[in-house]
């Protein structure tokens, strides 16, 4: 039960190091995190600290749920299917807006025929 001592204390701060030593990585990371704020930090002056519950956010956002057989099953045979194009009208697929093969690069194979 929170109480109104515990709603107006400050929030545990940790640095960087701290950070990256909880997540099992490099400073490095934590710190590009920061640059692209892909997560929520303070600024006290020139330090940079985060938040436990920041990072537990963090932690917790990045979570994925794990497949179940059929899903597993599915996922792979629609990947089979869309990496080889076995068992695909590509004639139904020209008017929904999906391109079989990817157009080639601008300029693709040109390069020698200027040359002559």
């Amino acid at each position: 039960m929170k109480t109104q001592r515990d709603e107006n204390m400050a929030p545990v701060l940790i640095d960087v190091k701290e950070a990256a030593r909880r997540l099992g990585t490099e400073p490095r990371f934590v710190r590009r995190l920061i640059a692209e704020r892909r997560i929520e930090f303070h600024k006290l002056g020139r330090y940079v600290r985060i938040s436990e519950a920041a990072l537990a956010d963090f932690i917790k956002a990045g979570r994925v749920e794990p497949l179940t057989a059929v899903d597993a099953q599915h996922k792979v045979r629609g990947a089979a299917l869309c990496r080889t194009g076995k068992d695909t009208d590509v004639s139904a697929m020209s008017g929904s807006g999906i391109r079989p093969f990817p157009d080639p690069l601008p300029g693709a194979g040109r390069a020698h025929a200027d040359r002559s």
